[in-house]
């Protein structure tokens, strides 16, 4: 579908107990109307997955037959004006912190603590932890300097506190540390690992094609929102190394 209106009222409610995917180019809440993927006494529980896909279709000032006429710019995503946003997805740690350094061709991490909800075919993002020195972009090309070795792999298997990951590491991670003088007068070093983050979640929002043309979400107003174990990703209209484009509309909205 292109749009999906929900009035005042009105209730749009994805099964619990199945996998679910809403493709819509717009989803347009309006004042007194309802959302919900999941609530707080009935969460959506692993494996079953819930998807709000943002289609890739292009937003037009004019009346044409290969885009939506949306002088505005509003459409392309999710709408919430005044109306309600509930999504409950399975309860997963977040992030924890590593109990190991994670050195280049590691294929294992080990966490602090066992983890909830981490399972096989998760992503995990495992941080750059250098402290990059540089004076501006001359400096950093002269050096040679790699300035992201953040890390996005895949879990191959859980097992207690220790993670199989599907791939090799391609880099060092080692954290910080430190020369902490204690009451005493004894000097002593403090290691601080990283953290790594598993941005997995059995509820996704997301844009259909991240390099064309991206969903955008959008509450307004008295919108109300209560949003657990979700994952918003490849969203938002803009990029960092992209020029931003304002569109200006003559007195015919053209």
């Amino acid at each position: 579908v292109r749009t999906v209106g929900i009035a005042q009222e009105g209730i749009l409610q994805f099964a619990t107990d199945r996998s679910t995917r809403l493709l819509a180019h717009t989803v347009l809440i309006q004042p007194g109307g309802k959302l919900t993927i999941g609530i707080d006494a009935q969460p959506i529980l692993s494996p079953i997955t819930a998807e709000i896909v943002i289609r890739d279709i292009p937003l037009c000032l004019h009346s044409e037959s290969n885009c939506i006429f949306d002088p505005f710019q509003f459409g392309g995503g999710i709408i919430n004006i005044n109306g309600t946003f509930i999504t409950h997805g399975a309860l997963k740690t977040p992030y924890l912190r590593l109990a190991k350094v994670p050195r280049k061709g590691d294929t294992t991490l080990v966490l602090e603590y066992i983890p909830d909800g981490w399972q096989t075919g998760d992503i995990l993002v495992i941080p750059d932890t250098r402290q990059v020195v540089y004076k501006n972009d001359y400096d950093l090309k002269r050096k040679n300097i790699k300035v992201h070795e953040v890390e996005e792999i895949a879990i191959s298997n859980v097992n207690n506190t220790t993670i199989t990951l599907a791939r090799p590491l391609n880099f060092n991670h080692v954290g910080a540390r430190i020369i902490h003088k204690d009451n005493d007068g004894t000097m002593s070093e403090r290691e601080f690992l990283p953290h790594v983050i598993n941005i997995s979640r059995n509820i996704i929002v997301r844009s259909e094609n991240f390099n064309s043309n991206r969903g955008h979400i959008l509450f307004t107003g008295t919108s109300t929102l209560d949003v657990r174990h979700t994952q918003f990703a490849h969203l938002g209209r803009t990029l960092h190394d992209k020029a931003l484009h304002s569109a200006r509309l003559d007195d015919e909205t053209r």
